[in-house]
């Protein structure tokens, strides 16, 4: 938990806290709550603020999945999309059929397994195939008999697998889908932002998409978005050995969900407006914003910084808005949950005020993002072959994590410094061929996303429910 101040709530509804010692000095105002099995707490960077006519507001949101043990999961509907172009030809493709293989071992006969291929068509193998003794046997058969060649139409299998699984959805079933491809779209749609839309539609619809890039060839930037937008998880997958690991991972992370179609929403009051939501692809609208935040695992944490800005007022708090968690609650049936809290920050004297009433794990969560953008900056300079760019924005980033670091001493910011030395360092072998560049381009460009999804998890989820 932070540690500038505990409090337990024993409602999933509970505002603000704003207290003044007797020093004068506002502590530091926390919300919190409870949706169903998540632990929501919500802290502004700064308790109190000076009086200014356009500030910039930084607000973290934690969340947590409750530990509570999952007795009987959900069954799953699990659609596998899996790329067969010619580019697959060799050990990607074996890797891929033998992880396919043994993911059907870990499903249960109650789960359905959709199974689309594609190359230049898209051919759906079977569509949601009960793991009874006779349809396993046939799973099995197609992806045995899954052969490469021609191009890669990504977008028209994604399109019509999470059609698939929306037209069947229930809130009995766990619906999700696994992308896994190694190059660029290049057959039908392949518009990032239309597949996108397509995938938050279909997240909407309470089915999550996650992908898997193979290889250096693919397209991380529309791999990382149709996740992002798909509330899932991206992968990025050197190593034709690691499939099989990255589709188990995936597989257990649903089997171990307790939360699914997470999303934060922030209603800001008049003149204060959410600009960015770092991490997530944010939705704005008329009165607010929203982001997808996806599933939540049991004990899993993510750290959603929100910036706003607005006019801070002099001689009382001023109103950031109301933020809302919304959720399906898997340990309930899916049955949607909601906690929302009014967040303020309070008004500070001077400068000396507003600093005595920083959060410091706020500050570092900035630091960190600060740091995972620059680092994808960073990678997106040697892709262009800038390599003296590359290597003073990485300079810029441990120049400005070391002040900050000694200034808020923490493990987050020490990891940070030495993952920017080693991305600066690892410029040297980038420069070798075009193969060392897509690896570093892909490494460091997955480094930055994890970053900015990740959680420190302070176990804020109690038995008995609420925060300490």
């Amino acid at each position: 938990m932070l540690s500038t101040a505990r409090l337990i709530l024993a409602s999933a509804l509970m505002p603000i806290l704003l207290a003044t010692p007797a020093s004068g000095t506002p502590t530091t105002p926390l919300a919190g709550g409870v949706a169903g099995p998540v632990a929501v707490e919500i802290a502004p960077q700064y308790g109190a603020m000076t009086a200014a006519s356009d500030a910039e507001v930084n607000v973290m949101v934690s969340v947590e999945g409750s530990d509570a043990a999952v007795t009987q999961r959900q069954p799953l509907d699990l659609a596998i999309v899996l790329d067969r172009s010619g580019s697959m030809a060799g050990d990607k493709l074996t890797s891929a059929k033998t992880a396919a293989l043994e993911l059907l071992k870990l499903l249960e006969p109650r789960d359905r397994v959709t199974l689309v291929t594609y190359s230049d068509d898209v051919r759906v193998e079977s569509k949601r195939v009960a793991l009874s003794q006779g349809g396993l046997s046939k799973l099995r058969e197609q992806i045995l008999a899954i052969r490469d060649g021609g191009g890669t139409a990504l977008g028209p299998a994604v399109m019509q697998t999470l059609d698939i699984l929306s037209e069947a959805r229930s809130s009995e079933r766990l619906a999700h889908t696994v992308l896994l491809s190694d190059g660029l779209a290049n057959q039908g749609e392949s518009s990032p932002s239309v597949l996108g839309r397509h995938a938050a539609e279909a997240f909407i619809r309470g089915v999550s998409l996650s992908t898997v890039g193979v290889g250096l060839d693919y397209n991380e930037d529309l791999m990382t978005q149709l996740a992002d937008e798909g509330g899932g998880h991206y992968h990025f997958i050197g190593d034709n050995s690691m499939i099989a690991q990255v589709l188990t991972d995936e597989l257990h992370g649903l089997v171990a969900t307790v939360a699914r179609n997470v999303v934060l929403t922030i209603k800001p009051p008049a003149g204060m407006t959410v600009t960015k939501v770092h991490g997530y692809a944010m939705q704005a609208g008329a009165d607010g914003a929203s982001a997808k935040i996806g599933s939540l695992r049991a004990r899993q944490s993510r750290d959603v910084l929100v910036t706003l800005r607005g006019p801070i007022v002099t001689g009382g708090p001023t109103r950031l808005g109301v933020f809302s968690i919304g959720l399906n609650d898997l340990l309930a049936q899916g049955r949607a949950v909601q906690w929302q809290g009014d967040v303020n920050v309070a008004s500070a004297v001077d400068a000396g005020a507003m600093a005595a009433s920083e959060v410091t794990e706020v500050t570092v969560r900035v630091a960190e993002l600060a740091a995972a953008s620059r680092l994808e900056q960073a990678a997106r300079d040697v892709e262009r072959g800038d390599f003296k760019s590359a290597a003073k924005t990485l300079d810029t980033s441990i120049k400005s994590l070391r002040k900050q670091a000694k200034r808020t001493p923490s493990a987050e910011l020490d990891q940070q410094i030495a993952d920017a030395e080693q991305a600066k360092s690892d410029i040297r072998e980038a420069r070798k061929s075009a193969t060392a560049r897509k690896r570093y381009v892909k490494g460091k460009k997955s480094g930055s996303y994890s970053n900015r999804k990740k959680g420190k998890s302070r176990r804020i989820w109690k038995k008995k429910g609420g925060i300490q």
